[in-house]
């Protein structure tokens, strides 16, 4: 604002301008810091607030608007100026009254020159390749956090599924990526191993079908669970064989032929009772059938 009135000291001048490049070289490296800290750590909230900080910051230090939201100042000539001067009988009526009255306006509030605004908001400028690496470690804090909160959880899916989207981001800590692959196992043998103590035919299946898919788990603790879906099938198809509900009888069969390694005789003898349950159901309903017409 000063480089527009004639007669202002060049030294202070210059001095001022310094001032402002030191002023902007000190934010911009403060700026970088706090990303370089943030980087160096885990918090992703506190890197998105140094990348968020590094573009909101120069609106907070620097107005957008040269007339800082007051308006153009009025215009006085300088002929007006000088007469009005020349004129005046006191220090009051040498100021133009359209400068008079700051309380009722914003005439006599500083305003910055555009040129020069511009020119300082130029300055503060954070190092674009910076930005760029500190985008790229966001990604890959952001990930290893989704990675970190899956391991503690008990979501075997979420876990599996965090696991293959960090296998894919470069930079993820490999420690904490085999630390949650070995979190994975022990979670899908946990379920695995809690579903057949469960009993349920269906259940153990699910399970098993979604486990099988886990890179490490061990080969005996599949086995294990398929030895314990053909246990379980033929324990219930002998439990329904032994039985007269030809329907219970076909349940079991519909539920061992899903499941691999069942007895083939077993099945053979469930089939064989249940068209003779069936064959008798059939024969009582005949005979009840022509005792009710006989009656008739």
């Amino acid at each position: 604002m000063l480089s527009g009135i004639e007669g202002v000291n060049g030294t202070l001048l210059e001095a001022g301008q310094q001032l402002i490049n030191t002023r902007c070289e000190q934010l911009v490296a403060k700026l970088e810091t706090q990303i370089i800290i943030a980087m160096a750590g885990f918090d992703v909230g506190l890197l998105q607030q140094a990348m968020s900080d590094s573009t909101s910051s120069l609106d907070v230090v620097l107005p957008s608007d040269p007339n800082r939201g007051w308006g153009a100042p009025a215009v006085v000539a300088d002929s007006t100026l000088q007469h009005g001067i020349l004129q005046a009988t006191s220090h009051k009526e040498a100021v133009p009254k359209a400068w008079q009255g700051q309380a009722l306006s914003n005439e006599g509030k500083p305003r910055i020159k555009a040129d020069l605004l511009t020119e300082v908001r130029g300055k503060i400028v954070v190092n674009e390749e910076l930005l760029a690496q500190a985008s790229q470690r966001l990604v890959v804090i952001q990930a290893e956090a989704e990675l970190r909160q899956a391991s503690d959880g008990d979501d075997l899916n979420k876990l599996l599924a965090a696991i293959s989207k960090c296998e894919g981001i470069d930079g993820v800590n490999e420690e904490l990526l085999a630390g949650s692959k070995v979190s994975s196992v022990k979670k899908a043998e946990a379920q695995l191993s809690a579903s057949c103590d469960g009993g349920v035919l269906a259940t153990i299946q699910a399970v098993l079908d979604s486990v099988s898919v886990v890179k490490g788990i061990n080969v005996s603790v599949l086995e294990n669970a398929r030895q314990t879906l053909v246990k379980i099938a033929e324990d219930q198809l002998r439990t329904a064989v032994s039985g007269e509900d030809a329907e219970a009888i076909r349940s079991a069969v519909m539920d061992a032929e899903a499941v691999e390694g069942v007895n083939a005789d077993l099945l053979a003898d469930a089939l064989t009772r249940m068209q003779e349950l069936q064959r008798k159901a059939c024969f009582a309903r005949l005979v009840i059938l022509k005792i009710h017409n006989n009656g008739v």
